[in-house]
């Protein structure tokens, strides 16, 4: 079942529900982003994170070419002072430190490969969020917590909970012992579990999901199993 709530407050009531946890869709790609050194505190940052990103991007690739040429120009003339060698030990001496050289340039050009690598990643990774129905369903989490906040204060709201039996126990024929809860809302009157969703029409259409009646009944077994 699905449970939706909402209280009217006036102005000077400021007696809300304690909030504990997170979106857990939030936080994962809160977290996804973070690995790739973006940092942002909220949705809102994506977008102009994006835009820094493309406005950045070009500068950033010529100045990676740039201290990668003005290196590899010190090196070309390292390597062209060596050659010159008149001597034949030293020739022999210099033809291995050559080499080195050489493999230091092309250890050069792999990192610079490897920074704009890097940056289009980044730049690839803030439009697939930015796009992401993920990202729609992070929203939509954050917006029923705003909404469960405005509980009164005898209300506790938990987010992404995780519960786990330490034994299975059956529901409806299958063994269950582990469920993930978007919230959950311990309260005077008991404790609800609920489940958010947001999908398209289209979504809806395909089938391609979990059935969310399901999930929020097996996890509200489970949570009354363990209580």
């Amino acid at each position: 079942m699905f449970t939706h709530v909402k209280r009217e407050t006036s102005l000077g009531d400021e007696r809300m529900a304690r909030v504990v946890g997170e979106s857990g869709a939030w936080r994962a790609i809160r977290c996804r982003l973070e690995r790739h050194q973006l940092l942002v505190s909220n949705p809102e940052d994506i977008t102009p994170l994006h835009l820094q990103l493309q406005e950045s991007y070009q500068p950033s690739v010529e100045r990676i070419h740039s201290v990668a040429a003005e290196q590899k120009a010190k090196l070309a003339q390292e390597i062209e002072k060596l050659q010159g060698a008149k001597d034949l030990w030293r020739k022999i001496w210099n033809w291995f430190v050559v080499r080195r050289l050489r493999a230091d340039i092309a250890l050069l050009e792999w990192k610079v490969d490897s920074q704009i690598d890097y940056l289009d990643t980044q730049l690839q990774l803030m439009v697939g969020i930015e796009n992401s129905p993920e990202l729609g369903g992070a929203l939509a989490e954050l917006e029923v917590i705003r909404e469960l906040e405005q509980l009164p204060d005898s209300h506790v709201v938990l987010n992404d909970v995780h519960l786990r039996a330490t034994r299975y126990i059956h529901y409806n024929g299958n063994a269950l012992q582990s469920a993930q809860i978007d919230h959950m809302v311990i309260s005077p009157a008991g404790v609800f579990v609920i489940e958010t969703k947001l999908w398209s029409e289209k979504f809806a259409q395909t089938s391609h999901y979990h059935n969310p009646f399901d999930q929020v009944q097996r996890a509200g077994f489970l949570c009354y199993d363990l209580l």
